[in-house]
């Protein structure tokens, strides 16, 4: 029994039956290396390589502990928590960021309107406050004047308007001839029965006159006519020569 010179096949006869190989037609008594280390050697260092291919693979995946320090287990920054393993595989999966919501803005919410009360109440300081204001100017002290308007609380005056007179309407005719252009500097605001010959009644009367500081009253008269288109008791109703004499 020998081997085979050349491939190392054991030989039993003077040709080796795997490579058809003898030497001298003899046979040779010293075996040849064999090849089958190099084989196990060669399988060892890929199986060696599968490993290192699995173990790195498995740790990117999370199989083994510790490797949620890798991202599988990190905190995500927009929603504060951790991710978690599935139920199925066991590998960790990463949470995904919660998109970013900007916040609505939130509606400006409208003003309540005042109530007819507040709106009277409201009025009432403010004539008040003129009638305050004006005496300072001294506005009784026997000159003539024009008489612009004189109205209560509930007064009617159908050459004007057909409702009943509200408080917020008498200031808002009193700031109309306070604006005008002409003679709104000189309106002046008193309460009926502050002059001479007259007297205050049950409610308050604002009186509204032009402060022109007149000698007569056809002085006055003239000068309602040239700036008011009405003529008669229409003219008298918006216009009238009125002389603020002192008690």
């Amino acid at each position: 029994m020998g081997y085979c010179a050349r491939c190392g096949n054991t030989m039993d006869a003077p040709v080796c039956r795997v490579c058809g190989w003898a030497e001298g037609g003899a046979l040779t008594a010293t075996p040849a290396p064999s090849k089958r280390p190099l084989l196990v050697a060669g399988a060892g260092a890929v199986v060696l390589l599968l490993l290192v291919v699995v173990g790195v693979f498995g740790w990117r995946q999370g199989w083994f502990g510790g490797a949620e320090t890798a991202g599988a287990g990190t905190t995500s920054a927009a929603g504060g928590g951790t991710s978690g393993t599935s139920s199925g595989g066991g590998q960790a999966s990463a949470a995904a960021p919660s998109p970013r919501v900007a916040p609505s803005p939130s509606p400006t919410p409208s003003p309540t309107p005042p109530s007819p009360e507040q709106l009277r109440a409201t009025a009432i300081d403010t004539l008040e406050a003129m009638v305050v204001n004006d005496r300072a100017r001294n506005p009784i002290r026997g000159q003539w004047v024009a008489q612009l308007a004189s109205k209560y609380e509930g007064v009617s005056d159908p050459l004007q308007q057909s409702t009943p007179f509200t408080v917020p309407q008498i200031l808002d005719e009193v700031n109309r001839l306070r604006s005008n252009p002409d003679y709104g500097s000189l309106v002046r605001v008193v309460h009926q029965g502050d002059w001479g010959n007259s007297t205050a009644g049950p409610l308050t009367m604002w009186v509204t006159f032009a402060d022109i500081d007149y000698p007569s009253k056809a002085d006055v008269q003239a000068w309602c006519e040239a700036r008011f288109t009405q003529r008669g008791d229409e003219l008298s109703d918006v216009c009238y020569p009125r002389q603020m004499t002192v008690k």
